[in-house]
């Protein structure tokens, strides 16, 4: 399973947490445990009406190919 998802931040300080509730979030509904999920942050940051937009990129370990 993987999730595309783009998390709006107004600043820097802002993307942890949003993450964090992102990925609590899908572990809630696939019923796994946040551990599972690896963010991978893209290098694109669009500037928006003064707000950045990352694009996140939440997959489940299982779709990985090399195991770090």
């Amino acid at each position: 399973m993987s999730v595309n998802a783009t998390v709006i931040c107004h600043d820097e300080n802002d993307l942890k947490p949003a993450l964090h509730k992102l990925r609590k979030q899908l572990s809630r509904e696939a019923s796994r445990p946040p551990a599972q999920f690896f963010v991978k942050e893209s290098a694109k940051k669009y500037r928006h009406k003064k707000r950045l937009i990352h694009l996140a990129k939440l997959k489940d370990v299982k779709d990985r190919r090399y195991h770090s």
